[in-house]
């Protein structure tokens, strides 16, 4: 399976979080500018990629978002 995030991504400690919560290990991780993932997985060159919820290329996409029932990602909001 091979994953995308935005050029940043894989060195974040959300990254990490993630791996270690589902023991994750992707035969491949890309870097992709944000613009460019969606039409990377449309290509079918990506299996998953990063993505804010609140995207509207998702709904546009059609993408799927997964679940997350460990949690390891938390409700990020600012006041």
């Amino acid at each position: 399976m091979v994953a995308a995030g935005d050029l940043e991504f894989f060195g974040r400690p959300e990254w990490i979080t993630l791996r270690d919560t589902y023991e994750i290990d992707f035969s491949e991780r890309l870097t992709f500018d944000a613009a460019l993932m969606y039409n990377a997985l449309d290509d079918r060159q990506v299996d998953l990629i990063t993505a804010y919820t609140s995207d509207g290329r998702v709904a546009a996409f059609d993408l799927k978002i997964l679940e997350d029932p460990r949690n390891a990602f938390f409700l990020m909001t600012e006041f």
